[in-house]
């Protein structure tokens, strides 16, 4: 037996896929054998835009009044080197205010940026599951997230919320094709970095929307660390190219870096030091939003309705719907699992951490 098949029958035993010699990631032989569906995710996408449209233009919500007062409506100078609170997010300041001197300042205007990214999000779901599971899933998770109610309230919010959902999808594409390591007909490929480049790019600009993109950051090196072991377990040795991740993860930083390097001291004193003023709540209402309980019981009683055992039932539900599609791709490829985990751990642990509220 040769030793590519042992290796393919090792990777199918653990649960992990078939991977080449090379690769870190061990991705299905025909993960890209069908045609690309044009028509169908054209048709997604019109409908996503259609969708995302309406309505765009009714009354602002107290935080995009405050977006547009406070940074929208200044010179793009002083957008780029300001930070006076969490709400402002760079790259979604910066873009709206493109939108709004260009288009002139309406709500609608104002929201453009959310929901261009929201519409955007629809085919880069497609792409980036397609490197995961089949068409016709990938297909499905592009028709859920067109109709999301959640997905489309954001679009229509003036915050970067959309794109930071849209750059964490396009940083995972790239984090999967730079860990394959192979083109999709399986040849090795012959320009190894170029997939980090563009990885540290979309993080980048991740993170200059909201910082949150840190957290995701974080749980695609956890998950490329389980990589790097679980292949020198099976190979008895690192794979070629096993540290160009680290390319994308260094030259992410260093863009990131340079992009909040005007705003480095306020961005460290309204992140870290920035405290409620004395009296402006209750002490123990600030402790019970930061309690975990808390954030279950009305996470529950918003799914009820009011009524927590219908929201209970549906957070049991939705909760083994969810177990029930781990479970099925931990036996397809457990990394998957780890891509899709990781990020919402860290996110916990580090909010418990530093005693952030916890919103539902």
């Amino acid at each position: 037996m040769t030793e590519a098949a042992r290796q393919s029958i090792t990777a199918e035993k653990n649960g992990a896929g078939v991977a080449t010699n090379e690769a870190l990631w061990p991705a299905p032989a025909d993960a890209q054998a069908e045609r690309t569906p044009w028509l169908w995710l054209a048709l997604l996408t019109a409908l996503a835009a259609v969708l995302r449209g309406i309505a765009l233009n009714q009354q602002l919500w107290y935080d995009e009044i405050t977006t547009l007062l406070d940074f929208v409506r200044t010179p793009m100078a002083q957008i780029l080197t300001t930070y006076t609170s969490q709400n402002q997010h760079m790259l979604y300041s910066v873009l709206a205010r493109v939108a709004v001197v260009t288009l002139g300042e309406a709500a609608w205007t104002l929201r453009l940026p959310a929901a261009v990214f929201g519409v955007l999000a629809v085919p880069t779901l497609y792409f980036c599951a397609r490197l995961l599971t089949t068409r016709r899933e990938a297909l499905l998770g592009c028709a859920l997230l067109t109709v999301s109610y959640h997905h489309v309230w954001f679009s229509q919010n003036a915050r970067g919320y959309t794109g930071l959902a849209f750059f964490t999808l396009v940083s995972t594409y790239f984090f999967i094709r730079g860990a394959r390591e192979n083109k999709d007909d399986g040849r090795a490929t012959a320009r190894p970095y170029g997939n980090w480049v563009w990885y540290a790019v979309a993080l980048a600009l991740g993170m200059y929307t909201h910082l949150t993109m840190g957290f995701v950051a974080a749980g695609h090196g956890i998950t490329y660390l389980w990589l790097l072991g679980a292949r020198q377990w099976e190979m008895g040795r690192l794979p070629r190219h096993a540290w160009s991740p680290m390319l994308g993860f260094v030259l992410a930083g260093v863009i990131t870096a340079a992009l909040y390097a005007p705003v480095a001291g306020d961005l460290v004193q309204r992140t870290l030091g920035e405290k409620v003023k004395p009296g402006a709540v209750k002490e123990s209402t600030r402790a019970e939003w930061k309690n975990p309980l808390w954030l279950v019981a009305e996470t529950a009683r918003g799914l009820g309705a009011g009524s927590a055992a219908a929201g209970f039932a549906a957070m049991s539900l939705g909760g083994l719907i969810v177990l029930a599609g781990l479970w099925s791709y931990w036996k397809q490829n457990r990394y998957i699992v780890g891509l899709m985990v990781a990020p919402a751990l860290v996110t916990a642990a580090a909010l418990l951490a530093v005693g952030h509220n916890l919103w539902p």
